[in-house]
């Protein structure tokens, strides 16, 4: 069972250091996000009273309260047997479920380097996958969205060009006939 601690330490991989390009102007809002402790900066953005990093829970029902906020939950069902036996039971933990995660949002992001036309060796170091593969698995899957995006915009294309011309059919005056005579045989 994984204890509910933060704690400093070994990273998940090798590649979780790695240098992350950030905007200034997103570098500037995470600076003023920092509290300052007697003219010294926290070294977490998210942090307890005591200076120390977010638990998981904490951090879990944090980011379901953002979520619930924005309208990005779902509530937890429960029998009144199981509610009765909740120990919190208006625990964020208890009540909703996020429809959008942390995970979302990365892979959110990698969509977006994608899109933006960055080279998929250069998007996996960015976001520290550990083998060329997991990335190029998401541009592939990327790359065959857009492909069936494509294809419903050449139905809706296709559909506006056979009713403009039926359309044009119905407008257009009856054709004449026109009758060659036989010729012998």
């Amino acid at each position: 069972m994984m204890e509910n601690v933060a704690r400093e330490g070994d990273l998940k991989t090798e590649n979780a250091d790695r240098f992350i390009p950030i905007d200034p102007a997103l570098l500037e809002m995470l600076a003023e996000a920092m509290e300052y402790d007697e003219g010294e900066p926290e070294d977490y953005i998210f942090h307890n009273e005591d200076g120390m990093p977010w638990s998981q829970n904490t951090f879990k029902r944090n980011w379901l309260r953002l979520m619930h906020d924005a309208g990005c939950t779902i509530d937890k069902q429960y029998t009144d047997e199981q509610r009765a036996k909740l120990y919190r039971p208006n625990d964020p933990l208890n009540l909703w479920e996020a429809t959008l995660t942390p995970h979302y949002f990365r892979h959110n992001f990698v969509t977006m380097l994608y899109r933006a036309g960055v080279d998929p060796l250069k998007a996996m170091k960015i976001v520290g996958h550990s083998d060329y593969q997991t990335t190029a698995d998401i541009y592939t899957h990327l790359d065959q969205e857009m492909l069936r995006a494509t294809a419903d915009d050449m139905a809706d294309v296709f559909k506006k060009v056979t009713t403009a011309a039926r359309k044009n059919q119905m407008q257009r005056p009856a054709s004449r006939v026109i009758r060659f005579p036989k010729t012998g045989s």
